[in-house]
């Protein structure tokens, strides 16, 4: 999905899913180990317990995957793919934008 599919996805999305859209993803950020929160630490333990299949390392560094990512959103929101996806490649951008531009 590119940013255009997804501006126009999150068109149908509303409002008030945002923030379990936002929830699942930061989620995700720390059952992959892209950061960590210490006061969430049993959340951690449970989601990799239970979603092992998710996850995927190489040299002990986590290896990110849009695929793995949306599936583990849909886990632990019950939201459509659809928006999971749109949601990942909007956060991805916000953050990533300038460096893609340079």
């Amino acid at each position: 999905m590119n940013i255009e599919e997804a501006k126009q996805v999150m068109e149908g999305v509303p409002s008030w899913q945002r923030g379990a859209l936002d929830t699942a993803l930061e989620r995700y950020k720390r059952f992959s180990g892209i950061y960590t929160m210490g006061e969430l630490a049993d959340e951690l333990a449970a989601d990799r317990a239970t979603y092992p299949n998710l996850l995927k390392f190489s040299d002990g560094m986590p290896v990110l995957n849009d695929e793995r990512c949306v599936e583990f959103m849909v886990a632990v929101s019950g939201l459509p793919a659809a928006w999971c996806a749109a949601w990942n490649e909007i956060d991805f951008m916000d953050e990533h934008a300038d460096q893609l531009a340079s």
